[in-house]
C-alpha cells in the first residue's frame, strides 16, 4: 500500500510541475510527420503442412493428395487421395466395408504416415472477416475408366477428426464429428469458423499417428449385391468448398 501511494504522490507532483511550467515552443521549432503503411493481398500459394506439426511445410506426391494451384483470400489448399486398395470380390450377403490407408507425406524428406486431411486458408481481413464453412460431396460416382459402370448407392464416411494450426487458438474453427458422403452429390458440412474467427492455416485430419484410428476414420460402404467389375479400377471425385457464412 505504502508503494502504491508513493506512485500517486510523484505522479501528481509531476503533474502539478508541468502546471505550473508548461514547456514553450518558438515558432518553426515543431513540425508533424506521418506515417504510412499500405497491406496487400497474399497471393503466393499455401503449400500442404503437417497436420500435427503444422508449422512444418511437408511435400507430397500427387498419388497421395492434391494442391491447390489458384490461390485467393480463402481457399482449400490441400486434400487427401483416398486410398481404398485392391480388394478381393468373395459372395456374400453383407455390404463391402473398406478403409482409406493413410496419407503418406515427405517430412524432411523421410516418408511420414498421416491420417487422411484436409487444409484450408483464411487470408481475409477486416470486414472480410466474415467466418466461413467447409463441405464436401461425392461429385461423381465411384465409376470405372474403361467400361464406365458407376458403383451406386456407395457412401465415404469420415470421423476421429483433429483440428491443428499455427494460430494460438486453434477453437476458432469446429469440426463436424462425422460427415457422410452420399453418392447422389449432396453437400455435408465438415468445419466452420464464426464471424472474425478462423484467420489463417488450418488442417482437418481424420485419425492421427498417435492413436490407432489413422487407418480407419475414413470408410468406404458399398451396399451389398452391387454388381462390380474385376480387375477395375474405380475412381470418385470428392470436391472440397470453402465459402463465406450466409
Amino acid at each position: 500500500m505504502k508503494l502504491q501511494k508513493l506512485a500517486g504522490s510523484v505522479l501528481l507532483a509531476s503533474l502539478a510541475l508541468g502546471m505550473v511550467a508548461p514547456q514553450a515552443f518558438a515558432a518553426g521549432e515543431n513540425l508533424t510527420g506521418k506515417g504510412t503503411v499500405k497491406f496487400l493481398e497474399d497471393k503466393t500459394i499455401t503449400g500442404p503442412t503437417d497436420p500435427e506439426d503444422p508449422g512444418k511445410e511437408v511435400t507430397v506426391d500427387p498419388g497421395e493428395g492434391t494442391e491447390q494451384t489458384e490461390q485467393g483470400p480463402l481457399s482449400v489448399d490441400f486434400v487427401s487421395v483416398l486410398k481404398f486398395g485392391e480388394q478381393t470380390l468373395t459372395p456374400s450377403a453383407n455390404a463391402g466395408v473398406y478403409e482409406a490407408k493413410p496419407t503418406t507425406v515427405k517430412k524432411d524428406g523421410v516418408d511420414t504416415e498421416r491420417g487422411n486431411y484436409v487444409q484450408v486458408t483464411d487470408k481475409r481481413t477486416g470486414a472480410a472477416k466474415q467466418g466461413w464453412k467447409l463441405s464436401a460431396a461425392m461429385t461423381k460416382k465411384f465409376t470405372s475408366e474403361t467400361t464406365q459402370d458407376e458403383i451406386g448407392g456407395a457412401t465415404i464416411s469420415f470421423a476421429n477428426p483433429f483440428v491443428n494450426s499455427t494460430q494460438t487458438d486453434k477453437g476458432d474453427i469446429v469440426a463436424n464429428a462425422t460427415v457422410l458422403l452420399e453418392s447422389d452429390g449432396s453437400s455435408a458440412p465438415v468445419a466452420n469458423a464464426a464471424a472474425g474467427k478462423g484467420w489463417g492455416t488450418y488442417t482437418v485430419e481424420y485419425g492421427t499417428s498417435t492413436d490407432a484410428n489413422m487407418d480407419k476414420s475414413v470408410i468406404l460402404t458399398v451396399p451389398a449385391s452391387t454388381p462390380l467389375s474385376v480387375n477395375e479400377e474405380y475412381t470418385a471425385d470428392i470436391t472440397w468448398t470453402i465459402a463465406n457464412l450466409d
